[in-house]
């Protein structure tokens, strides 16, 4: 964090807004678990950074950033769609990808649209099968094979399940993230979830 506070000092005395907006970015995503306020803070200033400059890959990731963790729905989705937006213009394939799963994820999580879901997850499938990210690639199988499940259709379910094990087979869940994601289920201290989660991904306290 130091160096990033001190590459933030330089690039406001060299009047680097592209480089304040990056160090402002990066330090908002270094706070994420540790200062969740002061993180949201710094994002949007990379944001109306990013934005006054005219950087789409710079605001792209910002705005990603920014809806992960975000409390209100409806503008986390929106933030999301931006980058999306964003990414779809600059041609960054595996950004645009990381995006489509993400926003399907809330929509199906959430019991919104499923044919918006599946028609997201096939794009994904296909982005990842061009780009050689095969892990992705069984991911977004897997999710149209849940959306397929929850239809009904149990003989597409079984086929999609089983082309994805092909072309990735699923990695067994790790025991210790497993605890540690029901017991933030269980919390109603989020910063006490959000510690327990840091802890088990990363193996330190965040």
């Amino acid at each position: 964090m130091k160096l990033l506070e001190e590459g933030l000092k330089l690039a406001r005395e060299l009047d680097d807004q592209k480089e304040i907006a990056n160090c402002q970015e990066r330090m908002g995503a270094h706070l994420a678990l540790s200062d969740a306020p002061r993180a949201r803070q710094l994002k949007r200033e990379a944001i109306e950074l990013f934005r006054s400059i005219d950087d789409k890959k710079g605001l792209a990731q910002a705005l990603f950033g920014l809806s992960i963790g975000w409390a209100d729905h409806e503008e986390r989705l929106a933030f999301a769609e931006e980058s999306l937006a964003l990414y779809r213009e600059v041609g960054l394939k595996e950004q645009i990808a990381q995006g489509l799963m993400y926003i399907a994820g809330m929509v199906y999580n959430d019991g919104e649209d499923d044919d918006r879901a599946y028609v997201m997850h096939e794009e994904v499938r296909d982005i990842c099968h061009e780009i050689g990210v095969s892990i992705w690639e069984a991911s977004a199988i897997r999710s149209i094979a849940d959306i397929s499940e929850r239809r009904g259709e149990a003989n597409r379910t079984a086929e999609l399940r089983e082309q994805a094990d092909r072309i990735h087979p699923e990695d067994p869940p790790n025991p210790e993230f497993m605890a540690a994601l029901e017991k933030a289920a269980e919390s109603s201290d989020n910063e006490a979830a959000r510690q327990a989660l840091g802890k088990a991904f990363f193996g330190k306290k965040p």
